[in-house]
């Protein structure tokens, strides 16, 4: 998990200095997040996803009750059907749909990072980012440009929990 935060850090270092005050806004938040995050030192958590955007040749995603131990995804579970699936089973594991879910908070740390260095050279598009007030983490993602279609997505955050 150090590397990943460190990792993080590295990237919003590369920030130019000549970069819109929102960015430079949003990139202090996150860092102040990431830190609060880092001071808990959480390994074992589960918390549920859901992506809200268009995805090709899918449609609609499911919510998905995330799994992590010891800093890696232990297991993801479908909490609505999707497809043939029932609601309750494992989600799937294919990169195509599983990269909207399998994530830990250090990867949605990476995301929020990535739409945030990404929104002064791409000028429509428009970042909006929520952490979570007790642990840091990225509870609400969401990246829209306008000028394509389907481009817009959002990723929510829902009933966090610390495991023993």
């Amino acid at each position: 998990m150090r590397l990943a935060l460190t990792c993080i850090l590295i990237a919003l270092a590369s920030i130019t200095v000549n970069a819109e005050q929102s960015q430079q806004s949003h990139a202090k938040v996150l860092v102040d997040n990431l830190a609060k995050w880092g001071h808990h030192r959480v390994e074992r958590y589960s918390y549920n996803v859901h992506y809200l955007g268009y995805v090709p040749l899918v449609g609609e995603l499911p919510p998905v009750r995330v799994h992590v131990r010891d800093g890696k995804i232990s297991e993801t579970r479908l909490l609505a059907n999707f497809g043939k699936l029932r609601a309750g089973s494992k989600a799937p594991t294919e990169p195509y749909v599983s990269r909207f879910w399998r994530h830990t908070v250090p990867d949605l740390f990476t995301i929020a990072a990535s739409a945030i260095q990404a929104s002064p050279t791409e000028s429509d598009t428009q970042v909006r980012i929520g952490y979570d007030e007790t642990f840091g983490f990225p509870a609400y993602i969401s990246v829209s440009d306008p000028t394509i279609a389907d481009a817009d997505g959002e990723w929510q955050i829902s009933d966090f929990s610390v495991e023993k």
